[in-house]
């Protein structure tokens, strides 16, 4: 069909953000001649991500909707009302084939308008419970891409697909000279058990408080500890254990604001303890890295801890709610997963629920809507 536009759209969080860059690298990879566009906001993470992958990258002026009545719900009104013409004004003049939106209230208004448009459109859905500006733009894109078997809340949708997360199939490639350049970097060795905490791409301080609260536990400890904070709480965090340990710090712990190549880190560890985000799961099933899930009670629909009480149903994972999670029972928790046999167990049936070919199969549906769309 010649050139293929396809325009990206979502954001807000990792979660939205990381799905739509792993399948623009699979379509690149797929389609000789691509060319991309990522709509996100002008304040979001996408703006700093996104440039990264050598996309371009435009931004539109909207943001989410208050719960409660009152100016900032009127404001927020005004502003996704003018980002209908903004989004209007994007399509126009890059004109895509098609548009995917990946979540977040930025790819409301650019769906919504692209389909008004006549332009094919497809959401990819992360979650088993999903967002409301999904489950809203579900009623009129030509398709539904969906990670979890179990999601089933579009009963007007055109057409639903089973792709999984697409962030999985990066996963699987990561090469075991990735996985030792990872441990050298954290100082990790081979003769015991590692363990990362991962507070989440913004910081979430419960688990940071727990993760420090650790620290002293870990004198002598069966296990290594690789901690990252998020880049909001790091310096604090430094500060903190500095004044508590000193400069030598605690043997065996690695304290880092952001990790570079997750991926690698969860192949050479043997526990993670993290939120239960959708990417995260995604991560985690693909790779078969055991898990505690301690699910943010904070997010709109308490989604994470649906995503989480999936894993955990087929015992792939346990669940610590945040209103249990103390560091005394987050370092019991972690010494049963790493005791006897359990890691090895939630690993095997970690991986059989990982749908590892999800990125091929999303890029597979994005050309057929605008192989279509061209053949109208």
């Amino acid at each position: 069909m010649g050139l293929m536009r396809v325009l990206l759209t979502g954001g807000g969080t990792g979660g939205h953000i990381y799905p739509a860059l792993a399948l623009a690298r699979d379509l690149r990879r797929r389609v000789e001649d691509l060319e991309l566009l990522y709509v996100g906001t002008p304040g979001g993470m996408e703006k700093e991500l996104v440039p990264r992958e050598g996309i371009p990258f435009t931004a539109i002026d909207v943001r989410g909707l208050p719960r409660r009545p009152g100016l900032e719900q009127v404001r927020a009104l005004w502003q996704a009302w003018r980002s209908l013409g903004q989004a209007k004004g994007v399509l126009r003049r890059f004109r895509p084939n098609v548009v995917v939106g990946t979540g977040g209230y930025v790819s409301g208004p650019v769906v919504f308008m692209a389909h008004r448009m006549g332009i094919p459109t497809l959401i990819h859905e992360q979650n088993v419970v999903p967002g409301l500006t999904n489950r809203l733009l579900s009623r009129v894109v030509d398709a539904v891409a969906v990670s979890f078997p179990d999601t089933s809340a579009f009963p007007k949708a055109k057409r639903v697909v089973i792709t999984g997360n697409p962030r999985a199939s990066e996963l699987v490639e990561v090469q075991e000279d990735r996985v030792e350049a990872i441990r050298r970097e954290y100082g990790l060795k081979t003769d015991r058990p590692a363990v990362v905490i991962v507070s989440g791409s913004r910081g979430a301080a419960p688990i940071n408080r727990a993760a420090q609260g650790l620290l002293p536990k870990l004198k002598g400890a069966p296990f290594q500890l690789v901690w990252v904070t998020g880049r909001a709480h790091f310096e604090d965090i430094e500060r903190d254990v500095e004044r508590q340990f000193g400069k030598e710090r605690v043997e065996g712990v690695t304290i880092v604001p952001f990790c570079h190549d997750m991926p690698a880190l969860l192949h050479a560890v043997d526990c993670v303890v993290c939120r239960a985000g959708a990417s995260t799961v995604a991560e985690l099933t693909a790779a078969g890295t055991p898990a505690i899930l301690i699910p943010s009670p904070y997010v709109a629909g308490r989604h994470q801890e649906r995503n989480a009480r999936w894993l955990a149903e087929r015992e792939a994972a346990v669940v610590l709610p945040e209103d249990q999670l103390t560091p005394d029972e987050l370092f019991r928790r972690i010494i049963h997963i790493l005791g006897r046999n359990e890691a090895k167990e939630m690993s095997r049936r970690s991986r059989e629920l990982g749908l590892v070919d999800a990125a091929r199969t999303l890029s597979l549906l994005v050309v057929s809507l605008a192989s279509a769309k061209g053949r109208q």
